[in-house]
Order: structure tokens, then sequence, then C-alpha cells
């Protein structure tokens, strides 16, 4: 995408978070409840994003196919044929060829890829989604393909992750990038970012958790973080203005034996198709030392 059209797509997306903020600032006074189902909405809503030249040619080389869920129908994908398969887990907004990078190095080293679009993203159908549900599809989505031996989440697709570990997904390892540690802070950054009172927010979570049948409290990412066994990289940017750093850190500390590797510069998006990110990553996956620039942060995983 040109600059002037990524700068384009920033000024409307701005100028419509200011048409919320008002809209929200006079709905909560006047009518708090349709303030909630609309803010409700709007948060459950992942936004759609055209796929760049490099996703729409790395799936041209896919094995296509389609897996049913609870959620309905999934658009998934496959490179390769070996039975050491990696999945690939993007995150709200995303899609599963925003990995598109990764996905020659891995049949480098021998492995097969699996990724899909999320219900509601990319090619899968779909309205209103949650972390719930993409853990539900990410769980379809390998029961269709048998066990993986590593997974890679992106955000909360990375969230969606550790909810599914917690739900028997199978991966002997897993790398966790820019990945959030508590749902509940991510619900208070959406409520103040687009101008929610107290009242409009808490009605907000109220009908979020009655639409999923559950409370947010119990999406404890550390507790589930805690109990986890498989071996875990975590990869967070110094410089994320979407998840910041310490939200990695902190889940990585809580999540046993787990390692951390940050980096500066990539931000939020950037990191999905780093070089210095998918080499140790690769490296992590195969433990097979892999040419090529290695992040500093990494020699210590380099070294066990």
């Amino acid at each position: 995408m040109f600059n002037w059209q990524k700068k384009a797509r920033t000024f409307a997306f701005k100028l419509k978070l200011s048409a919320h903020r008002l809209g929200f600032k006079l709905e909560g006074l006047l009518a708090p409840d349709a303030a909630a189902a609309r803010a409700e909405a709007l948060f459950s809503t992942p936004r759609q994003f055209r796929r760049t030249e490099s996703e729409v040619r790395v799936l041209k080389n896919a094995e296509a196919f389609v897996v049913d869920s609870p959620m309905g129908p999934i658009k998934a994908w496959r490179w390769g044929q070996s039975e050491a398969i990696v999945g690939l887990i993007h995150g709200w907004s995303g899609r599963g060829s925003q990995y598109y990078a990764w996905i020659q190095p891995l049949l480098d080293a021998g492995l097969s890829v699996v990724t899909y679009d999320a219900p509601g993203h990319g090619d899968t159908p779909g309205g209103r989604s949650s972390l719930p549900e993409m853990a539900q599809s990410l769980l379809a989505v390998q029961a269709a393909t048998g066990p993986w031996i590593g997974v890679v989440g992106h955000s909360l697709g990375a969230a969606a992750t550790l909810l599914a570990l917690e739900f028997d997904l199978q991966a002997e390892r897993v790398i966790m990038l820019a990945t959030p540690a508590e749902i509940e802070r991510m619900i208070t950054l959406f409520a103040k970012g687009v101008g929610l009172n107290a009242d409009v927010r808490a009605r907000m979570q109220k009908r979020l958790e009655n639409r999923l049948g559950l409370e947010v409290d119990t999406l404890n990412l550390l507790q589930m973080a805690g109990r986890r066994q498989e071996k875990a990289l975590f990869i967070h940017d110094l410089d994320d203005r979407e998840v910041n750093w310490a939200s990695g850190e902190k889940l990585c500390r809580a999540w046993p034996g787990a390692r951390l590797m940050t980096t500066k510069g990539l931000g939020h998006v950037r990191i999905l198709r780093a070089e210095k990110v998918i080499l140790p990553a690769l490296h992590f996956l195969t433990d097979t030392l892999i040419e090529g620039p290695v992040s500093p942060d990494m020699e210590l995983i380099l070294a066990h």
C-alpha cells in the first residue's frame, strides 16, 4: 500500500472515531441501553482489510479447504504434506495470509503450514466475533487437520491460542506474538477510545457477557498461562502501540519456563513479517540453528 493510502486510511479512521465519541457522549446520557448495544456491536465486529499482493500470491500456492464449526464454515489453507504441522493464527481484524513471510521458511524446514480466517475475518463469513469464538474456530481447524507440533499466534489470536490450549489444543511448542494479558483491560481501553462513560461501559460488558454466556473475568489469561506446560516463546516489540510490551512480558513471566524475545521498531503488525523474528522462531520450532541475522535477545535461547 502506498504511503498516501495509509495516511488516508488513518485519517478516515480517526474521523470515524471522533464521530463515535461524539455520538456515544450524547447517546450515553439520553439512551444508555441503546449506546451500550451499539458499543457492544462495534467492539465485537472486526474491521475488514483488503489482502496485499503478497498475501494473494502466497494463497495461490496453498491447498484451500473449508472447515465446519459451531460458528459456520471456516476458510482455511494448507501448504506441504509433512505430518509435522505448524498452525498460524491471526489477530483481531487480521487474516491468516498476513503470515505470508513465514510460509516458505517453514516449508524449507520440512514442516507443513495451516492457517485460516476466523469467523467474521477475511474470506470466512460472519458478523460479530470474540475471543471465545476465535478459540473455538482454532479448535475446529485443528480437529480437521490433526495435531500440530507448533502454533504461532498474533495479538488476540495469541490469546485465542492460549484459551484453546485450555480446551486441549495440541501443540508441543507455542510462539506468542504481541500478546495481550488482560481482556478486561482491552474492554477498558476500547471504552476510553470511543468515549463511553462508566455506566455505558458496564452495560456494554454485560451485553457482551450475555451474548457469550460467560463472564469476562473467567477469561483470566494470566491464570491460564500459569497452568501451561508447553514450551513457549514470547516475542513483543517495544514500539507496539496496540498491545504494550509490558503485557507480553507479564504473560511470559506467568508461563512456566517461557522465554521472551524483545524487538524494537517493528510495532504491532510488522513483527509478522520481520526476518529477525521469523528466523529465531524457526529455530525455536525445530531446534535447528538457521543461518541468518539473529536478534541479540535470542542468545540465551540459542544456548539451550
